[in-house]
């Protein structure tokens, strides 16, 4: 995912990636160890603890992209690949 293509490529990005969430989760403290390990800390921000909605709203509003991270696990997943949409894009 995108996690993979961030730490292949083979010249330094200058892109960062908010994750906007608490990363104190089982697979928050996964992807942390991960992005620390591959030397691509640089390229994320992390929240330690939940984002006020205000805050999460200026953090958005400052991003040029808004990637949503829906897969098979949410519920009503089928929903969001064909007629719904992710409230990051409301």
């Amino acid at each position: 995912g995108l996690l993979n293509a961030v730490i292949a490529s083979k010249q330094k990005l200058n892109v960062r990636f908010h994750l906007l969430a608490n990363i104190h989760s089982s697979d928050g403290e996964k992807l942390l160890k991960l992005i620390h390990e591959s030397g691509v800390s640089d390229n994320f921000v992390i929240y330690e603890k939940y984002v006020p909605y205000e805050s999460f709203l200026e953090v958005v509003a400052k991003c040029d992209l808004v990637m949503p991270l829906l897969g098979p696990a949410v519920e009503n997943y089928e929903n969001y690949l064909n007629s719904q949409i992710s409230a990051s894009f409301n």
